[in-house]
């Protein structure tokens, strides 16, 4: 009772090998689901997710991860445009404690980085940038 069922896994492949037989070779999805040695039902399923594929109906894989990965650079590019959008129209400081003012000064700093490094291409950056001041001469990096 407590053991978990574990089902085969067959390859792509081997999927549309077993839909070419139904499709191609005019066999019925029972005969070729028998003579596969698996279950009508799953070769049904096979057929049908095929035909959408090939129907345009449903994404393949490269583009389902294309658009996943599209999803996710458009949800960070929102977030990033409100947090500008916030820092515009930000509340002044004096009110917050000192590790919230800490800890939103750090945040500003990685949002003004980061806009330089979308603005400004990253060989540019470190031309021409000066360290901290030491005896009241700037000290090169």
């Amino acid at each position: 009772m407590g053991q978990k069922r574990t089902y085969k896994q067959y390859s792509k492949e081997y999927k549309e090998e077993a839909v070419a037989l139904v499709r191609e070779q005019g066999y019925s999805v029972p005969e070729a689901a028998k003579s596969l040695g698996i279950a009508p039902n799953i070769l049904y399923r096979w057929k049908q997710h095929i035909e959408e594929q090939q129907q345009g109906k449903t994404l393949a894989e490269d583009e389902r991860e294309e658009l996943n990965r599209l999803r996710k650079e458009n949800k960070n590019l929102r977030m990033e445009k409100e947090i500008l959008k916030n820092c515009l129209h930000r509340t002044p400081l004096a009110h917050l404690n000192r590790n919230t003012v800490s800890s939103y000064t750090v945040f500003i700093w990685k949002v003004v980085v980061r806009l330089l490094e979308i603005m400004i291409p990253s060989n540019n950056l470190t031309q021409g940038v000066s360290g901290p001041r030491v005896g009241g001469k700037l000290d090169p990096v």
